[in-house]
């Protein structure tokens, strides 16, 4: 089975440099701004076990100090995915198949927030093969 977090920072880190892109969040959160986290969500199944394929609900969370900053973050790690789906990339820890946008970036604020920290929040359903 491919490992989708894996496939994730294969695609993501480079196309996003110098961002930082994560699968976790970081304590340090604030000061590592602009930050993307980019997950493997629950809610994925095994289209096909014979041949390892997957269906894997993606989650991106795209943190910056402003807005803007955060909106553009977040659709440059759409378009990442989109390209690397577009362009039938074969990376080490699988590829994928089929991008369906689930969320378009949206923001989503939480209320204990600390000052300069925007989050625009996405989801995507990655069809995921070896």
């Amino acid at each position: 089975m491919p490992y989708v977090n894996g496939l994730l920072m294969a695609i993501l880190r480079p196309a996003l440099t110098p961002v930082q892109v994560g699968t976790r969040y970081p304590a340090d959160l604030v000061a590592r701004l602009p930050y993307l986290v980019a997950r493997n969500a629950p809610g994925g199944e095994a289209v096909d076990p014979r041949f390892d394929t997957v269906r894997a609900v993606v989650q991106a969370d795209a943190y910056a100090a402003t807005a803007s900053a955060s909106h553009d973050l977040a659709s440059d790690a759409m378009d990442a995915l989109v390209a690397a789906w577009r362009d039938a990339h074969v990376y080490d820890q699988g590829h994928i198949s089929r991008v369906e946008v689930l969320s378009l970036p949206a923001e989503l604020a939480f209320p204990d927030a600390p000052s300069g920290l925007v989050r625009f929040t996405a989801s995507y359903l990655l069809t995921v093969r070896p």
